[in-house]
């Protein structure tokens, strides 16, 4: 008995030290697909809605708006890679889509609907959209030089619609009676390359001329990565994103429309707005001169109880709009703890201020060698506090498919 005790324990043993080591291995060839998508606020939680009765609190909406206002952000990016490892050379392709937009509105507004406001004045509360749509191509070229791993990664991108701080406004009114009036004036310039067209009352893309715009104003840009492994176990690394050349979008249109509400102040919720459909002018020429945002992060991961806790810790910063006069810089930083069973299964659990965003996640890796599933969901928010309620949701899943 103790024989085949101690034969199944070898056996045990050695198969671990065989999967660690096959699972780990890079793939000759593989394709991966996937896409990452975000979607939250700074104000609104999802406990707020989930409840029996529904009954909002105007007074403490008001108290709880953050100064800088009602944040709304979210993001997308679809892609599709190839890559082909040879010994300690690989090369890859990765072409895909790039969707950020953050959209702004001053607190005044939510201080009037909770508190009020002198009866006939106009409150006045701006709104401001920003927006980026870039498809790329990207091509991967690495080295290993044993404890060492480089990456460079140039990049061809065109921007597809940039939004800057545009947006329009929003005027409430007490009258006298009690009545509230609400009213919204949009007024939004849109840069893109794309030819708009009005059909039947709907915004629609003259798809004839598609190709030669948007492949009119293309821009450069190159990333790289660097790994240096000083053990087994512990390492620290880099990666980067510098612009060099700027996209061009060379027309503007501007997208106007409003919405308008009335009423008594204990009927609020039993009026609907009025809205006026989407208005698109004609284009004019306009040259926009765009980059895709500027990436700096160093980090330094650790590996414990034999690579079965694996440990990540990670800074830098993002610029984006990068060499313009509306440049945003804004900080990131990620911490990640991941629990690996022999390369196999990995979970995970991080958090992070990422692309101005604070997100607190749950990962996982399943790895069949052949086929890889990576999956992985968060709850996130513009604000710090907001982010731990609900106040946004993102998640990602990518499958990787080899030998």
């Amino acid at each position: 008995m103790k024989k085949i005790l101690f034969l199944l324990i070898l056996i045990s043993i050695s198969f671990s030290f065989y999967a660690e080591n096959f699972f780990a291995k890079s793939r000759f060839i593989e394709l991966k697909a996937g896409t990452g998508v975000n979607l939250s606020n700074n104000l609104l939680a999802a406990n707020d809605f989930m409840k029996k009765e529904l009954v909002i609190d105007l007074r403490q909406l008001a108290d709880d708006c953050p100064d800088e206002g009602f944040i709304v952000l979210a993001n997308a990016n679809p892609s599709v890679a190839m890559n082909l490892n040879i010994k300690s050379i690989g090369v890859g392709f990765a072409t895909g889509i790039e969707f950020f937009e953050r959209f702004d509105m001053n607190k005044s507004l939510f201080e009037f609907l909770g508190y009020g406001n002198n009866i006939g004045q106009a409150v006045v509360s701006e709104i401001k959209n920003n927006a980026e749509l870039f498809a790329y191509a990207q091509l991967d070229v690495g080295v290993n030089f044993k404890k060492l791993k480089l990456h460079v990664k140039p990049a061809v991108f065109i921007p597809v619609l940039a939004i800057n701080d545009s947006g329009g406004t929003v005027t409430a009114v007490n009258d006298a009676d009690g009545t509230v009036k609400i009213h919204a004036d949009l007024n939004m310039d849109v840069h893109t390359p794309l030819d708009f067209e009005i059909q039947d009352g709907k915004i629609k893309i003259n798809t004839a001329s598609l190709e030669n715009n948007l492949f009119t104003g293309y821009g450069f840009d190159v990333a790289a990565d660097l790994d240096l492994m000083f053990t087994d176990k512990f390492g620290i690394g880099a990666t980067a994103r510098v612009p060099l050349v700027p996209g061009r979008l060379n027309k503007k249109y501007r997208v106007t429309s409003s919405f308008a509400f009335e009423s008594q102040v204990l009927e609020l919720g039993q009026n609907d707005f009025i809205f006026n459909d989407p208005v698109v002018s004609a284009g004019i020429e306009e040259e926009l001169y765009i980059h895709r945002a500027l990436k700096m992060f160093a980090y330094a991961d650790a590996k414990l109880f034999g690579k079965f806790i694996e440990l990540y810790a990670g800074a830098g910063f993002g610029l984006r709009r990068p060499f313009s006069e509306t440049a945003i810089f804004y900080p990131e930083y990620k911490f990640a703890v991941t629990f690996n069973v022999i390369n196999i299964f990995k979970l995970g659990v991080f958090t992070q201020y990422m692309d101005q965003v604070f997100a607190h996640g749950l990962g996982m890796t399943v790895n069949a060698r052949i086929v890889q599933l990576d999956l992985g969901t968060s709850i996130q928010s513009a604000s710090f506090k907001k982010s731990f309620v609900g106040a946004g949701a993102g998640a990602y899943a990518y499958v990787t498919v080899g030998f």
